[in-house]
């Protein structure tokens, strides 16, 4: 039997990921949004002001998705 493979809920848990960084308070420096009506393109989404309890930071995204974070 054939596996058929949608992405729509692949890019809706991306996008969810990336609501759950800005709920959490961190800072989207870019992207974060769909393109196209077509497709399941997401630009390229950067997070700064994370720390390590963030969802976006404990769990891989597998997405177009990076968080910067700061250390000493």
């Amino acid at each position: 039997m054939p596996v058929l493979i949608t992405f729509k809920p692949l890019t809706q848990r991306i996008m969810n990921y990336i609501d759950s960084g800005k709920s959490e308070g961190a800072t989207l420096y870019t992207g974060g949004v769909r393109r196209g009506t077509e497709g399941f393109f997401i630009e390229p989404t950067l997070f700064t002001d994370t720390h390590p309890s963030m969802k976006i930071v404990r769990e891989e995204i597998f997405g177009p998705v990076g968080v910067v974070i700061k250390f000493r």
